[in-house]
């Protein structure tokens, strides 16, 4: 499997015109969404920055020859100005709501971050959407085994969260395995139909 940058898009419009399934990545700033995605590629293809909120693009990553990885600005960056925040999630709520090609939606977080008013949002339009939303509990090697299973646990009574999983995008565990359970569940089924 390899993913590899494709293009980026300012605007809806500028994305790519083709019926490939897609999953967005989404999370707040500072959740390693770009550790994720170059853990995911063995390689740096996602730019990483000591700076939260440098991602203002949607970033397409293909992966293999049958999907794409789509990842998003971070949210609950305030550095970033009200008008520029507004942009990005008006942006990100149109991709999610009118990309057709989209097969379901990955929400990275920091393990050691608590489930706020704004996931159980995001979670709760994916229902709206009926569009499955998968939870990557990022940095998961900064904590104990009682601290993975604790998290894990509280996840799984939320409404809008049907799969979980526990990475470490720096010691790369558990990247390959959320990868194929994601191809394995939202995107081979759209291949066979297609």
């Amino acid at each position: 499997m390899k993913l590899k940058f494709l293009t980026s898009a300012a605007e809806f419009n500028q994305c790519p015109q083709d019926k490939v399934p897609e999953v967005i990545v989404m999370g707040r700033s500072n959740a390693g969404k770009s550790s994720f995605l170059n853990a995911l590629a063995g390689q740096s293809v996602a730019k990483v920055s000591q700076q939260p909120g440098k991602t203002r693009l949607l970033n397409f990553f293909q992966c293999g020859e049958h999907y794409r990885w789509v990842d998003s600005p971070g949210y609950g960056y305030a550095a970033v100005s009200g008008s520029e925040q507004r942009r990005w999630h008006g942006m990100i709520e149109q991709f999610i709501q009118q990309r057709e090609n989209l097969v379901g939606g990955i929400l990275v977080m920091d393990i050691r971050r608590k489930w706020t008013p704004d996931e159980q949002m995001l979670a709760d339009y994916f229902v709206e959407l009926n569009l499955p939303l998968a939870v990557i509990l990022n940095k998961s090697d900064k904590v104990g085994q009682k601290d993975k299973s604790l998290r894990k646990r509280e996840l799984k009574s939320v409404e809008g969260v049907s799969l979980t999983f526990l990475t470490s995008a720096s010691k790369r565990t558990g990247v390959n395995e959320a990868e194929k359970a994601i191809f394995d569940q939202w995107v081979r089924p759209q291949t066979e139909t297609n």
